[in-house]
């Protein structure tokens, strides 16, 4: 999603090539996301890029997408009563919030175990919404391709060299290209990049997320079920397609790689839904994993290398890539041509000091 979008943004003022090292886009974590835009999932800058990218995911500029890119789904966050204070905490993110106490939240989600040191309060996210990923991606690329740029896949690249203001990057199949600036969108491989480039690695850590698909209680209608979750952190579930998927949440440290499921963490994610609620669950259906990638203080990195002339960073997206991409797009491609941020989002505390790859030199 980082590559396709930040190409899609400079296609329409740069010649662009969209590198990509699989067989096909989005294989790693684009396309094994859980899609749920959520504003009290991010905070500072990730929250502030969320917000401003809502009316795009919400109503996209016609002609972007053949499909809706948003299907609206609310979010309850619950607490026990040792976790009620997060409930407070977490409400001043939203524009409209409202705690929910027992009834309420087992009128929409009846199989929470409720009460005592089970959960006693939630919060509602009326706003959240799942994207269509697959949906964006497509559009990203049609864009990309309507305003004459590339996308190679099967296109690994083995080295980066820069001569004077030039790059000349090699591939792995023994072609080369030669570009002005490279854009390194290489989620869990950024670092990777980053010092093959020669720059300093910016101490991106790709931590693995384990997510399960499994049934639902016998005889119940999941639709216009939310999607619920601890406000700590420590589970989620949501309705998908007929059954529901979840997850422990985890983040698990990792190196850049094909992530897989693990069996300790699949068990972990079944036993903290089982524990908030009334499931047993029995068979778990699918399961995969994905690696979400965070810069060391949890905020997207974009912006122009301090040492490596024509060396652009744009990662660090950890698990906010989906929401925030369509303004951390914008963002990315006016600083890439050396342009100001615009108006909305130096009023939405957005600047280009908060996301430039500087602020982590030590």
């Amino acid at each position: 999603m980082a590559g396709l979008s930040i190409a899609a943004e400079l296609s329409a003022k740069a010649d662009v090539l969209v590198l990509e090292r699989e067989q096909d886009l989005a294989y790693h974590t684009t396309g094994r996301s859980a899609a749920l835009y959520s504003e009290l999932s991010a905070d500072s800058t990730a929250l502030a890029l969320s917000k401003l990218s809502r009316p795009f995911l919400v109503d996209p500029a016609p002609g972007f997408s053949e499909h809706p890119l948003h299907q609206d789904i609310s979010c309850i966050f619950t607490a026990t009563a040792a976790e009620s204070e997060h409930i407070q905490s977490n409400a001043s993110k939203l524009d409209n919030p409202q705690v929910l106490d027992i009834d309420e939240m087992l009128a929409r989600a009846p199989i929470l175990r409720t009460g005592g040191e089970d959960i006693c309060s939630g919060l509602l996210e009326e706003g959240a919404f799942r994207i269509d990923v697959g949906a964006m991606v497509q559009a990203y690329r049609k864009q990309i391709k309507q305003n004459a740029g590339s996308i190679r896949c099967k296109a690994e690249v083995s080295a980066l060299i820069q001569e004077k203001d030039r790059w000349t990057v090699e591939l792995k199949d023994n072609d080369h290209v030669d570009a002005r600036c490279v854009i390194n969108a290489a989620g869990a491989w950024g670092d990777v990049i980053g010092e093959m480039a020669g720059a300093s690695a910016l101490g991106l850590t790709p931590m693995r997320r384990n997510i399960i698909v499994f049934d639902g209680p016998a005889g119940m209608d999941l639709d216009g079920w939310p999607a619920v979750g601890s406000i700590t952190g420590s589970f989620y579930f949501l309705p998908e397609a007929g059954k529901l998927m979840g997850s422990s949440a985890d983040e698990v440290p990792s190196l850049p790689c094909d992530a897989q499921a693990e069996e300790y963490d699949i068990a972990l994610a079944a036993h903290n839904i089982e524990n908030a609620t009334t499931l047993e669950i029995k068979h778990i259906q699918h399961k995969w994993a994905g690696l979400r990638t965070f810069a060391p203080d949890r905020q997207l990195v974009v912006g122009y290398d301090g040492e490596k002339s024509g060396f652009f960073w744009f990662v660090g997206q950890g698990g906010f890539g989906i929401q925030t991409a369509a303004a951390a797009a914008r963002a990315a491609a006016l600083l890439a041509v050396e342009e100001p941020l615009s108006e909305d989002f130096i009023e939405a505390g957005v600047t280009a000091e908060a996301l430039s790859p500087k602020r982590l030199s030590s």
